[in-house]
């Protein structure tokens, strides 16, 4: 489909992503006047194979799920018998890109508690739901401008009750599943636990807990117990290692036995450091606070006060594409079309993966 053509009640932009059965498009959907990301099953996949089968049910899946860290369910259906599942169009980056576009590699151990935290609610709601995820990953989960979370493709994801089982079929990315997951058993809500430790690992080191790329060498890494996060960088605080450590436990059972546990046992850490003033507590300095504070004048309306804010933002942070992101906005509503032209320009310059700067 090409730009301008319609889908259904959609219009649609051009394709942003490939799968091995369906195209995802950037699109509009005026009677919602939403931006939506439309996931397309392509005419070749045969209307009778498993392969529709899971697409319809990916779409049940997204609709029977609500929660600001997942990504928000539009609509499904089908045109002239084409399945489709229209889903917001997150504006982010994805967090593999994040991870290894910072400084050093690495994100500082504020953020990616902080990343963490919201990535595995999404998992706890997810869970609390009945489905597993089983495809828990940096690739699929989106960074927003104002950092938050997105847990998105839930093309593998079903109910509890049908994953329980052993299976000939292996699915997943071995490198982030979960050992059983890996061998064919069954599965429950600590496979995504397993794949939670290993984004929280990649998060605090920069590199994947298993670098290997057959299922046998994964398969015998996993057994043997990947290293510790400290190995590899030795300022990770002792407490957030044993965490990861607990969630890389080859044995199910030696995990936490679900979401809540993990969210508990960071939140407890976030509050002993914040009482004891330790580096990694979450302190905004004023430079951050300013453009927390611009972004919601500009949601109030207060474009004068949001402006004098982003522009203090920028002076302080001229590389920062998200401030000229929001200032371009702000030009726009001046009516100043030049000026916000250039810094939504310098955004994309700055963050050239990012397609919602140049929508916009």
């Amino acid at each position: 489909m090409e730009l301008g053509e319609s889908f259904g009640e959609f219009t649609v932009f051009g394709p942003i992503g490939l799968g091995s059965m369906s195209t995802v498009y950037a699109g509009f959907c005026p009677k919602r006047r939403d931006l939506v990301a439309l996931k397309v099953l392509r005419k070749e996949v045969d209307p009778g194979s498993q392969r529709r089968e899971l697409f319809l049910k990916e779409g049940e899946v997204y609709h029977s799920l609500s929660h600001p860290n997942v990504v928000r369910f539009v609509a499904s259906g089908e045109v002239k018998g084409q399945p489709y599942i229209a889903m917001e169009l997150v504006r982010g980056r994805p967090l593999a890109s994040l991870i290894h576009t910072e400084e050093g590699g690495v994100l500082t151990v504020d953020r990616a508690i902080n990343v963490f935290l919201d990535l595995a609610r999404a998992v706890e709601h997810t869970h609390e739901r009945g489905i597993i995820h089983r495809d828990v990953k940096p690739s699929n989960v989106i960074v927003t401008q104002d950092d938050t979370v997105k847990l998105i493709d839930y093309g593998l994801a079903g109910p509890k009750s049908e994953l329980n089982r052993p299976s000939d079929v292996i699915v997943g990315s071995p490198a982030y599943a979960a050992p059983e997951q890996n061998r064919g058993n069954g599965v429950n809500e600590r496979a995504d636990l397993y794949s939670l430790g290993c984004v929280f690992f990649e998060m605090l080191t920069g590199k994947r807990p298993i670098s290997r790329e057959s299922l046998e060498e994964i398969l015998a890494l996993q057994s043997s117990g990947v290293p510790p996060v400290r190995a590899i960088k030795a300022d990770v605080p002792a407490e957030l290692e044993k965490i990861v450590s607990k969630l890389l436990c080859p044995d199910p059972f030696g995990r936490y036995s679900n979401t809540n546990e993990v969210i508990r046992a960071l939140e407890t850490i976030k509050s002993k450091a914040k009482k004891e003033t330790q580096a990694y507590v979450i302190v905004f300095d004023k430079v951050a606070e300013a453009f927390e504070a611009a972004k919601l004048a500009y949601e109030r309306g207060d474009l004068e006060g949001a402006t004098c804010l982003a522009t203090f933002y920028i002076q302080q942070r001229p590389l920062d594409a998200k401030g000229h992101f929001l200032m371009g906005k702000l030009m726009a509503e001046h009516e100043k079309y030049q000026e916000a032209r250039d810094h939504f320009t310098k955004a994309i310059a700055m963050d050239k993966h990012n397609v919602d700067y140049r929508i916009d």
